[in-house]
């Protein structure tokens, strides 16, 4: 509201999206932006054992499924909408996540971490 000039009444009625649905925002969703067609997906991440714990706090979906792995990763199964906010989620625990599944996001976040580097 701090950003607001200018505002006025509209004429124009309002009209409800009806492809709309709150439980997929609450549920499958980080972020507002949802691409055309897009459906929840499997993703499966693995953290360092001291950056799960941090995760664990402050998930960025509904947890499925955890597991400890052998060399003591925890390995985190969520449903998610892929889109950028996710992306960029994934990306802020750098080195101490590894992306499992599914392959196309993974070669997404390669991609990014590649063009990335490019800037250094």
């Amino acid at each position: 509201m701090d950003r607001f000039v200018y505002a006025r009444v509209s004429n124009i009625p309002f009209l409800k999206d009806t492809s709309f649905d709150a439980a997929v925002y609450d549920k499958y969703l980080l972020g507002v932006t949802i691409p055309p067609n897009a459906k929840p997906e499997k993703i499966v991440l693995a953290f360092l054992p001291q950056r799960a714990k941090y995760f664990l706090t402050k998930p960025f979906g509904l947890i499925e499924k955890t597991e400890t792995l052998k060399n003591n990763n925890v390995q985190v199964t969520l449903s998610m909408i892929i889109n950028q906010e996710l992306e960029a989620a994934i990306l802020q625990y750098g080195k101490d996540v590894c992306l499992i599944e599914p392959e196309s996001l993974k070669n997404k976040i390669s991609e990014i971490l590649k063009e990335a580097l490019n800037n250094y």
